[in-house]
């Protein structure tokens, strides 16, 4: 459903392009984020084993997580408003 959003008012020959493009983008703010969190993790928690430093590793690991994800959901909310414009039609000419 998200791909054919995306590729809404895409040109036919394009479609694959940008739906490449999309999956793409997934793969790789997927990973960055996984590497942000774990950096958040480590770097609050360390070598720790007691419980409470790791919680609150934890718990910053969560809340970075949701700024990421309500950012997301800003940036998708914002986009969703604008229709996608058509190209001028070429006329033919002899």
């Amino acid at each position: 459903m998200l791909n054919i959003q995306a590729t809404a008012g895409v040109a036919d020959p394009e479609q694959g392009l940008a739906s490449g493009l999309v999956s793409t983008s997934f793969q790789v703010g997927g990973a960055v984020v996984l590497a942000v969190v774990s950096a958040v993790v480590t770097s609050q928690t360390g070598s720790a084993t007691d419980p409470a430093s790791l919680l609150d590793g934890f718990r910053r690991a969560i809340a970075v997580a949701a700024l990421v994800a309500a950012l997301v959901l800003t940036v998708a909310v914002a986009g969703t408003g604008r229709r996608p414009s058509r190209p001028a039609p070429v006329m033919a000419t002899e």
